[in-house]
């Protein structure tokens, strides 16, 4: 408690006079909780990051204990090792996690079938320029368990298509403006035409999207499955949820999130999840997600075409305000 207490301080003590005071000390002696580093030439936020804390996308948490965007040679910086709050929890509310779903996306503006590629472009330059910022299936997992911490302004982008469009226009202007996504896959699709191959999303996972499972053939897990007969319901619904999953650990080698067909779920298919390992699973019911979200229940907003860009804004609701003192 003394070493958090000491670390609270610091951060109180940054954000109230813009720089550490501890800038012209000499760095004191790493313990579980924290570091102080004096940055040396050629260091980065990101390999400051690697090198501390295991992973360079946790720049984040250097940048914003220290107040700053970049670094430079000579400073001395605090590098929190554990999150100093779990669960985006602040005394005046909590945080919470946006998750956005694309249905459908063409490259023709003026299609009515589709999200355009301009618009889908607009939304995430929006993002970008507001300092928004995509995170890992397994990070957004860690922050509901209460095991680590996002950005404030973290979010995720999802798909629950295996059509070319994910690979052809999706995931270039994602990677232009540097963000990350979630594809959820019918695997029985992958490889027909017009469809998504194992190479295209092996592709993708190289460059840090994840893939996930939507079943083997994308049909709902509760509405007319098994025709009335509980044992063949059960059966086919093992087969939606077990066969994906071998399947992409076979290709891919990642762990497993599902997210529902349609956005259709009961309780029978929460528990065959659980029971195959599955980490979590999205539904289409719109919201946010703050650390104590059902993680087999997890809420997407789904964007559509006729969207505007100022109820798109509305949508990101990062942070929930109430009296927690």
């Amino acid at each position: 408690m003394v070493v958090l207490g000491a670390i609270l301080w610091t951060v109180a003590a940054i954000s109230c006079t813009g720089s550490p005071w501890f800038r012209d000390v000499a760095p004191s002696p790493r313990d579980e909780h924290l570091a102080i580093v004096r940055v040396a030439r050629g260091d980065t936020l990101a390999s400051l990051a690697q090198t501390h804390l295991g992973d360079s996308g946790k720049a984040w948490v250097i940048a914003t204990a220290n107040n700053l965007q970049s670094v430079r040679a000579g400073q001395h910086l605090v590098i929190p090792l554990k999150p100093i709050v779990y669960g985006g929890l602040a005394v005046d509310g909590y945080q919470t996690v946006p998750v956005l779903l694309y249905p459908n996306m063409t490259d023709q503006p003026e299609a009515r079938d589709g999200l355009s590629a301009a618009i889908f472009n607009d939304q995430m330059h929006y993002l970008r320029k507001n300092g928004y910022c995509t995170v890992r299936l397994d990070s957004f997992d860690r922050f509901l368990a209460l095991a680590d911490a996002l950005p404030a302004k973290a979010l995720l982008i999802t798909f629950d298509s295996t059509e070319r469009w994910v690979f052809e226009i999706a995931y270039p202007i994602l990677k232009r403006h540097g963000f990350t996504a979630a594809v959820f896959i019918a695997t029985d699709r992958i490889g027909n035409p017009g469809h998504l191959t194992w190479p295209d999303l092996a592709a993708m996972a190289a460059d840090g999207f994840d893939i996930g499972a939507a079943g083997n053939s994308g049909s709902s897990l509760v509405a007319g499955a098994g025709g009335g007969n509980a044992a063949l319901y059960l059966r086919q619904l093992e087969e939606q949820i077990r066969q994906p999953q071998v399947a992409i650990a076979q290709h891919l080698n990642t762990p497993c999130y599902f997210a529902y067909p349609g956005g259709e779920t009961n309780d029978v298919a929460v528990a065959m999840l659980k029971r195959n390992g599955y980490h979590g699973a999205f539904t289409q019911q719109p919201g946010g997600n703050p650390f104590f979200a059902d993680p087999y229940k997890l809420k997407r907003f789904v964007i559509s075409s006729q969207l505007s860009l100022e109820q798109f804004e509305r949508l990101l609701q990062i942070f929930v305000k109430a009296d927690l003192q």
